[in-house]
């Protein structure tokens, strides 16, 4: 596999972590029977529309840059989104064991096939 080609799907899997994060937070609350203090919906979609908006925007960003040319260059990229799934991954594994609470199933697959996928093109890409 190319590196070009792992950091496009990468950048896929960020854009699709985006596009979730404002679909849970969009209709989720008016499913959800308790959810009735209005002002902690309305921060907490804040809130997620600025991360959404940075996981999309993250996501062109590594499609722009996987436009490049220079090999090294691109690996240094993959290397970076690598360091950077890391935290990510650890912040909702926390979450999920010590607050008993966390973000679904679908965003650790997609942070764990960003970060992997990086990986692998940093350390094999061509």
């Amino acid at each position: 596999m190319k590196a070009r080609l792992a950091l496009r799907i990468s950048a896929i899997c960020f854009i699709l972590l985006g596009l979730l994060v404002v679909t849970v937070l969009w209709i989720t609350p008016g499913i959800l029977p308790g959810a009735t203090f209005e002002r902690v919906i309305t921060t907490a979609r804040a809130w997620g529309d600025v991360n959404a908006t940075f996981f999309i925007s993250f996501g062109i960003f590594l499609i722009i840059l996987s436009g490049m040319d220079n090999l090294a260059f691109t690996q240094r990229v993959l290397f970076a989104n690598t360091l950077l799934t890391i935290p990510m991954l650890g912040v909702g594994i926390f979450h999920h064991v010590y607050l008993n609470s966390g973000p679904p199933p679908p965003v650790f697959i997609l942070l764990a096939l960003a970060g992997l996928f990086s990986l692998y093109g940093w350390k094999k890409g061509l």
